[in-house]
């Protein structure tokens, strides 16, 4: 067996690396959180049920517009096109899920972008 080589197939690959996209970006946000000083895990049952819509939605996203297909070691710019258009897809859901979420009797913390 070659170490560069996993011997899987094709499809339990891209199921592999959808989980491990789920979870990064479930990490990525709960890392937001520490960063503002609130509780990941103590928030209200509807936040997480957006914050699973939102990661569902974006993995959606990714498989439609070809992200699981690219190879990654040959990348060209196209390839970077879609990774950014994914990306951007992704964090548009999660700023619309947050603002689904948030209730007016706590204080709400903005980023540099939604503040205003």
């Amino acid at each position: 067996m070659d170490l560069k080589t996993i011997p899987l197939s094709r499809s339990v690959k891209q199921i592999l690396m959808m989980l491990a996209d789920a979870f990064m970006i479930v990490t990525a946000l709960a890392l937001s959180y520490a960063l503002l000083g609130k509780d990941f895990f103590g928030q209200e049952q509807r936040f997480y049920f957006y914050l699973s819509l939102a990661t569902t939605v974006s993995i959606l996203v990714f498989i439609r517009i070809g992200l699981y297909r690219a190879l990654v070691l040959y990348m060209g710019l196209q390839s970077g096109f879609l990774i950014l258009q994914g990306v951007t897809a992704a964090s548009s859901l999660f700023a619309a899920s947050y603002f689904f979420v948030k209730t007016r009797s706590l204080p709400t913390y903005r980023s540099c972008l939604f503040s205003g």
